[in-house]
């Protein structure tokens, strides 16, 4: 285990990684146990009736001290309680472990499932706890979160407390099926779901890192470090979309800049499903989402839920990432919430000399009254992609810690192993087997054999070895090789015939990336077909208004070619006949009339 000084600047009030320490009490002195979770203490397993103890709570001595480790508990908003943690002592409703032994179930060494010991009691909220425990097979550190009902319902009438709770119980299964279901390396997956007696948990992955807010503080972000955190965070956003869930309580302590330089969303607790059939966990007189960061219409009526509350967030976010503060701050004569209601925001400009046009207009956007005014997820990356790293540029000076621009310039390096359990690709200057760079003229060769593979639908050997290769020819040959930008888009191709949408996104947004400071008409069209890409992914995902906007976006820029390119113009005429087919024909129609015959 690191020590706190490995970490400091760690905020005394971040929910992040909270271990309570006690001078003169370690686990070791008292018995440890290898009882399965649920099964009370001071029972026996062969005896049919078992009795509990509760063993007294020992006092916590006047010099016990907080040790911060980077783990995240994320309980603000799934356990419906805001947290924060004073240096020395914890604050009203948290509860260190040493002093709460009578009424909890699960302790250290506990054994979930068979599979995961139970290790550090992080904290605990109004309604329940997170632990961290370690997978016995693997060794790896998780994260457990458990809903403890019996603290649930204070001050509540009977039928107050059966609302309550069924509220509550709701929402987590709900968390769990969302995460279960997620296949994204940026929010963290579901590892196991059961009961601890009647109290349900989750374990889930484990991020080692710290919260954006945090990270804004230790350090001054350059444009395209607020570039790479946001267009990270705001990719987990549109794939949370993709999926028809919409966060609700995007800011930036639940967006956690792990180690390795990638952003993290988290805490899907109040998470809000876009599928009319799906259940509504509401609560009377509770609006979702935290102050300062909430979206208008979510401070009116929690009934009145789209994507765009998500991008009202993400601009505060970024508001935050730039200036230094967020949007709205107290006042005497105006709460926040007033403001966040009826006040114009603030533009970045206001506070930042020389801030871009394009970016100081887009976070305005993302802050409009109006859900119909924001920008999608997708438009905001477009803004960001010319500010973003390129694959080789060298680190920020002075450096970051964690560094977010890391994926971005070494973007393959950090890639998690597939779901078949593929060992994880090496690191910068190793080479991996059979995969030794080509010649300039090789490699030519093999994106026209790539893209003889895609044109059949069927991607092969050319294909694969065009990714596998994509991270040695960057280092070696730079971005001023285009033919890199196409194998990009081979690549991107290949991922979405095969369906894996969240690979090809990646892909074409290298090929944006690659291609985005080439002048030439071939950096233009490469450009043009990568966005096109992107659209036909976000249909594929269903996001059907981001990717009516997308393939707008893209034929105006195609029409400002002379001449149009014609197999640009077929692509999106094919994709229209399937934005036709979903009912968003008007959307498109104009435009459309103005493309040439393919």
């Amino acid at each position: 285990m690191r020590s706190s000084a490995s970490i400091t600047g760690l905020s005394a009030k971040s929910t992040i990684g909270l271990r309570r320490t006690r001078f003169g009490s370690t686990t070791s002195g008292r018995a440890r146990s290898d009882r399965p979770c649920g099964q009370p203490r001071g029972s026996s397993r062969s005896s049919g009736s078992p009795t509990r103890t509760s063993p007294a709570s020992p006092s916590v001595p006047g010099g016990s001290s907080l040790t911060l480790t980077p783990v995240v508990c994320e309980l603000s908003s799934v356990l419906c309680t805001p947290i924060s943690v004073p240096h020395c002592l914890p604050a009203s409703g948290w509860k260190s472990a040493s002093s709460r032994h009578g009424e909890k179930d699960m302790e250290p060494n506990d054994l979930l499932q068979g599979r995961f010991r139970v290790e550090e009691f992080l904290g605990s909220g109004g309604m329940g706890e997170v632990w961290t425990a370690r997978e016995v097979e693997t060794g790896r550190l998780v994260a457990v979160k458990i809903l403890r009902s019996a603290r649930a319902n204070g001050g509540r009438s009977s039928r107050e407390r059966t609302r309550h709770l069924r509220m509550l119980e709701g929402r987590f299964e709900r968390e769990c099926d969302l995460l279960q279901r997620f296949r994204c390396d940026r929010i963290p997956r579901l590892l196991a779901r059961g009961n601890d007696g009647l109290d349900p948990y989750l374990v889930m992955e484990h991020v080692d890192g710290v919260p954006m807010d945090e990270f804004r503080r230790r350090h001054t972000l350059s444009p395209r470090s607020v570039a790479a955190l946001m267009t990270q965070l705001l990719e987990s956003i549109a794939y949370a979309h993709a999926n028809g869930a919409v966060h609700r309580d995007v800011k930036p302590h639940n967006a956690i800049v792990a180690k390795d330089g990638k952003v993290h969303l988290i805490d899907f607790g109040i998470a809000f499903l876009t599928d009319p059939d799906a259940t509504r966990y509401t609560e009377d007189g509770h609006t979702p989402g935290s102050p300062g960061y909430r979206a208008p219409e979510l401070i009116r009526s929690s009934d009145t839920v789209t994507f765009a509350a998500d991008v009202y967030g993400a601009g505060g976010v970024m508001f935050l990432l730039l200036t230094g503060r967020p949007p709205f701050l107290k006042r005497t004569d105006r709460t926040i919430d007033e403001q966040h209601l009826y006040d114009p925001p603030p533009r970045v400009s206001e506070f930042v000399d020389h801030v871009d046009p394009g970016i100081d207009e887009i976070v305005d956007r993302m802050l409009a009254k109006e859900p119909a005014s924001r920008p999608t997820p997708e438009e905001v990356i477009r803004v960001l992609v010319p500010h973003l790293p390129r694959p080789g540029d060298a680190a920020p000076n002075p450096g970051l810690d964690p560094d977010p621009t890391l994926p971005f310039r070494i973007p393959d390096a950090l890639e998690r192993p597939a779901e078949t359990g593929r060992a994880p690709r090496r690191g910068r200057g190793r080479r991996r087997p059979g995969a030794d760079r080509p010649s300039r003229h090789e490699y030519d060769e093999l994106v026209v054999q790539a893209a003889d593979e895609i044109e059949a639908g069927e991607p092969g050997p050319a294909t694969a070895r065009l990714d596998a290769t994509l991270e040695e020819v960057r280092r070696a040959w730079g971005l001023d090789y285009l033919p890199i930008a196409r194998a990009c888009l081979r690549c991107g191709d290949a991922a979405r015939l095969e369906g894996i949408m969240a690979r090809a996104r990646a892909r074409y947004r290298d090929a944006e990336r690659q291609a985005a400071g080439d002048p030439t008409r071939e950096g233009e069209e490469i450009l043009l077909e990568a966005r096109i890409g992107l659209a036909e992914c976000l249909i594929a995902d269903e996001l059907l208004d981001e990717g009516v906007a997308g393939w707008s976006d893209t034929a105006r820029a195609l029409l400002a070619l002379t001449p149009v390119p014609a197999t640009l113009v077929r692509r999106l005429r094919e994709i229209a006949l399937e934005l036709r087919e979903r009912g968003h024909g008007a959307a498109i129609q104009a435009l459309l009339d103005r493309l040439p015959s393919a």
